[in-house]
């Protein structure tokens, strides 16, 4: 009799252990299937893309650049950094992307500038990498502060001190036509009081004919690769 006891209770026992652990598992299942995950950057991210507006600008100008995060997240936080000619990688500032992932952050460029997109929450995770070039300001004008009209200076000014324009020739051309230009005379540029300005010193003289003549200064790749981009300055009337 005793033995039948103990046998009954031990198969209460195991059916009570039985249903515990089934009810246990039933629960952990009901939390898996209804649990909301939230992905991050660091766990679902496979790229993020970078373009820039434009290819180049004036100097000092704003660029705008654009990029997307792929698989699309709202909220990655995405860093941007440029390396300027002659420099090394600096940060420039960050966005957070929008539901669509994308994301677009403005900078300056001084001058010849590289930008990368970066995401801090997964270090190798990059862009591609978008160049943007610039042109130095360049500028003539007729000496209007004295009584001989015939003299001239040319004034240019650069971004930063990594480049100079101290020593390098501007032309000085005159317009004949539609497009076309004759040069009248190069000019050698020095370095200005304001570190990044430089100028015609002292004033020169150009041979006009008489009459109407339609001027400019230009500044040629040879003086300014791989730095700055070829630049024109405005040009200006000038009759003799």
């Amino acid at each position: 009799m005793r033995h039948r006891f103990t046998v009954v209770f031990l198969i209460i026992v195991c059916a009570v252990v039985a249903l515990t652990m089934h009810l246990a598992s039933a629960g952990t299942a009901g939390e898996t299937r209804f649990a909301r995950t939230f992905p991050t950057a660091t766990s679902q991210t496979t790229a993020v893309t970078l373009a820039s507006s434009q290819s180049a600008v004036g100097l000092m100008d704003p660029v705008v650049l654009t990029g997307r995060v792929i698989p699309a997240q709202r909220g990655v936080t995405v860093e941007l950094w440029s390396k300027m000619f002659n420099a090394a990688w600096r940060y420039t500032g960050a966005r957070a992307t929008a539901s669509d992932g994308t994301f677009e952050i403005k900078s300056k460029v001084y001058i010849k500038t590289a930008f990368q997109a970066r995401l801090p929450q997964a270090s190798s995770t990059t862009s591609n990498v978008v160049t943007v070039n610039t042109r130095p300001t360049l500028g003539i004008s007729p000496n209007f502060s004295g009584v001989d009209h015939s003299l001239f200076r040319v004034g240019a000014q650069v971004g930063t001190l990594s480049f100079s324009l101290s020593g390098k020739f501007a032309l000085v051309q005159r317009a004949i036509g539609a497009g076309r230009w004759v040069t009248l005379r190069r000019v050698t540029l020095r370095r200005e009081a304001f570190p990044t300005q430089y100028a015609t010193r002292p004033l020169f003289r150009l041979k006009l004919p008489r009459g109407p003549s339609y001027l400019r200064a230009f500044l040629p790749r040879s003086q300014l690769a791989p730095a700055y981009l070829p630049t024109a300055s405005r040009g200006i009337h000038v009759k003799r």
